[in-house]
């Protein structure tokens, strides 16, 4: 059937793009896999973050002020709280039966979207009561020695360093998250 019955709906699409069957299916699977192997490795250094501030907080509890000794366990309290985050907020959204392949693809990636566009709130802010009270911790106990003018100077460094670090990975978020909106007027430009 080479001449369509009425050639003027043929006509209309010349510019129609389709996706192969299986597509959505496919690419919700493959971003489903990296949002899970993300969330893993996170986990994995989550608990080697919270091994490690938890065995300095023991040491320090013999030996520094009780100040050092609460700064690592409200650091190790912030980890847990930003674990407990990530799977609330950065896990991958549950299938739905009634939902079509492509529906669920772009859920997922707006869900994700939206989780790394707030990723200040539920990922970094856990973390700064912790590192502010370790960086306060550290100044106060070299003030012990030093005073506080050059204890605060030789803490300062540091304490930049975290800023810094927080502030990287705010940005690769945003970065992450402008690719993520991309991808989604992509999807809505094959609807």
């Amino acid at each position: 059937m080479n001449n369509p019955p009425f050639p003027q709906w043929t006509a209309q699409n010349t510019d129609a793009r389709f996706a192969l069957p299986g597509a959505f299916a496919a690419r919700s699977s493959k971003f489903e896999r990296t949002i899970r192997r993300r969330n893993w490795f996170e986990y994995g250094a989550g608990a080697l973050v919270i091994a490690g501030f938890a065995s300095v907080a023991w040491l320090t509890a013999s030996v520094a002020t009780p100040i050092m000794t609460a700064a690592f366990i409200a650091a190790i309290l912030g980890v847990a709280v930003l674990m407990f985050n990530l799977s609330r907020v950065g896990s991958n959204l549950e299938r739905r039966p009634e939902q079509d392949c492509r529906t669920h693809l772009k859920a997922q990636i707006r869900h994700q979207h939206e989780a790394l566009r707030s990723v200040s709130k539920w990922y970094l802010a856990p973390l700064v009561p912790g590192l502010a009270l370790i960086h306060i911790a550290r100044a106060y106990e070299a003030s012990m020695r030093i005073g506080w003018v050059e204890a605060v100077i030789d803490v300062t460094p540091s304490a930049v360093f975290a800023a810094g670090v927080l502030l990287a990975v705010r940005w690769l978020n945003l970065r992450a998250a402008d690719k993520l909106e991309a991808e989604i007027r992509e999807l809505d430009q094959l609807a």
